[in-house]
């Protein structure tokens, strides 16, 4: 399945993931809650538009949006 994904969206999951252990790492050594929630809003926003562009379906049926 991993060969039939889009590069876009490889590249895009594997930055998110980096963004997540960025954050960890931001949540673990800052003791400001509005910059924790800052970097959150960021990744958020990465899971979001990867989400709104990227779904399955089933060929032949409109998608709902």
């Amino acid at each position: 399945m991993i060969g039939k994904l889009p590069l876009d969206f490889m590249t895009l999951g594997m930055g998110t993931h980096k963004a997540f252990d960025a954050l960890a790492d931001t949540a673990e050594n800052t003791d400001d809650p509005l910059v924790v929630l800052g970097e959150l809003g960021d990744v958020m926003n990465r899971c979001t538009g990867c989400h709104s562009g990227y779904r399955f379906g089933i060929e032949g049926e409109d998608r709902e949006d």
